[in-house]
């Protein structure tokens, strides 16, 4: 709750989930979210410390394509109108290639790629990264 006033975090709470798309549901319980909400949820939680940097781990490992698509959609707005940075760990490279900005890829703990998502998925000659990437492909 950071020290401040109930009422002036809870109006805090309803702009950070109004950034996400989830205002409306401000009193709802966990339970009654779905995945993808609750993931924006996160989202807000995070927002509320005003963060210059969002960084999200596998954000959308457990939601199926349109409910990404919507946190997707939200990551995006978010580095665009409110000009927060994002730096997003994922295995689910069609995601990658939406989100980035630019693509890191890691192998045993060193850089081996670091790339716009078009050069890291049509141009790059990491062997590795390749096999990576149509080992997910369908």
């Amino acid at each position: 709750m950071r020290g401040g006033h109930r009422r002036d975090l809870r109006a805090d709470a309803a702009r950070a989930l109004g950034e996400v798309g989830m205002q409306s549901h401000i009193d709802a319980r966990p339970a009654q979210l779905s995945g993808g909400e609750r993931q924006r949820v996160a989202i807000a939680r995070a927002l509320m410390m005003k963060p210059k940097l969002l960084l999200c781990e596998e954000i959308t490992s457990a939601l199926d394509p349109p409910v990404a698509a919507e946190v997707l959609g939200v990551l995006t707005r978010l580095k665009q109108d409110e000009g927060i940075s994002v730096a997003l760990v994922t295995h689910d490279m069609a995601f990658a290639a939406k989100a980035a900005d630019r693509l890191v890829y890691f192998s045993e703990g060193k850089i081996v790629v670091d790339a716009t998502p078009e050069e890291a998925f049509t141009q790059c000659r990491n062997e590795e990264l390749r096999k990576f990437v149509d080992a997910v492909r369908f």
